[in-house]
C-alpha cells in the first residue's frame, strides 16, 4: 500500500520499522516516508506525477487497499483519524458502540 500508515510501536521499540502498510491513517494520502524530496506534503505531487508517467508508458496502476486494517486498532487503540470523524460510519460496531466487530480472526 502507498497510503499513509502508522508504524507498529512494538517494532519501533526494537529499532525496526513496519513496511507492510496495512495500519492506515489516511487512504487518500500517499505515505510521507516515500517522498523522494523528503519534504512533507511533496509526496502528493510526486505520486501524481509517477502515476501520470506510468500511464504514459502504458502501465496501469492498481492500488492495494485493505479497509479492515487501520492504525486505530479497535477500542483500545489510538484515535488518529476515522474514529474521530465518524466512528459508526467507518467501523462495524457490536451492540455496545464501544466494541468493534472483528470477523478477521486476527
Amino acid at each position: 500500500p502507498v497510503h499513509q500508515f502508522a508504524h507498529e510501536d512494538h517494532l519501533l521499540r526494537r529499532g525496526l520499522h513496519n513496511h507492510w502498510g496495512y495500519n492506515s491513517i489516511g487512504y487518500f494520502a500517499p505515505h510521507a516516508d516515500y517522498s523522494a524530496s523528503g519534504t512533507a506534503g511533496q509526496q502528493v505531487g510526486e505520486f501524481k506525477r509517477m502515476v501520470r508517467a506510468l500511464h504514459d508508458a502504458g502501465i496501469e496502476v492498481i492500488l492495494d487497499v485493505v479497509y479492515n486494517h487501520t492504525a486505530e486498532a479497535g477500542e483500545l487503540g489510538p484515535m488518529l483519524s476515522l474514529r474521530g470523524i465518524d466512528n459508526r460510519g467507518y467501523y462495524r460496531l457490536e451492540g455496545d458502540p464501544r466494541r468493534y466487530a472483528d470477523y478477521t480472526g486476527c
